[in-house]
């Protein structure tokens, strides 16, 4: 395996997008060099590649017969366990779904989660009234600090730091009455 060097990650951005990858925006920050990451590769060319964030997160894509490929990605999940870091793994496609199951059995387990397209307009959003005493907003360095469960340690995990994220992220609380409806504390 190599690890690509930052000059090459344009060209794993164009891979992602000439096969359609469905890609996670987390390998995009690594990529576009917004967050801290490792970019694996099988060779120069591409055939296989793992987008990984310095806090444990990867994405894997590309050809999924690829032996030796599929043998370092199984001992990255070991050598995760033996040190007792996070190894949370995203892939590219049902074909790599099964690829994952078969490879690592019962030591691992599957969540499902949805995605959602960023339509981009010129309109900002910064708050919007919904239903009743629903709002959307924009997440603000306050609601971060006010958050239990995507707090200031998840922002330092994920993004380097809080300002790292306000100034390169986004993301949107829906909040009632002027508490975030997902914080386990409401």
């Amino acid at each position: 395996m190599v690890i690509l060097d930052q000059s090459e990650f344009d060209n794993v951005k164009g891979k992602i997008k000439e096969k359609k990858e469905n890609c996670p925006t987390f390998a995009y920050s690594v990529l576009d060099g917004y967050i801290r990451g490792k970019v694996y590769a099988d060779s120069n060319f591409l055939k296989t590649v793992l987008i990984g964030t310095n806090s444990g997160i990867y994405f894997v894509a590309g050809e999924i017969n690829n032996l030796d490929f599929n043998n370092f990605l199984f001992e990255l999940h070991r050598q995760s366990k033996v040190e007792k870091s996070r190894f949370t793994l995203f892939s590219s496609s049902e074909n790599w779904n099964f690829i994952i199951k078969n490879m690592f059995k019962d030591e691992i387990k599957e969540i499902r989660r949805l995605s959602y397209k960023y339509c981009h307009s010129n309109d900002s959003i910064e708050k919007k009234r919904l239903l009743g005493n629903y709002f959307i907003e924009k997440i603000n360095a306050e609601m971060i600090k006010n958050s239990l469960e995507f707090n200031e340690k998840y922002y330092k995990d994920y993004w380097g730091s809080i300002s790292n994220f306000i100034e390169n992220g986004f993301g949107f609380n829906i909040l009632h009455n002027g508490k975030i409806i997902m914080d386990p504390r409401n």
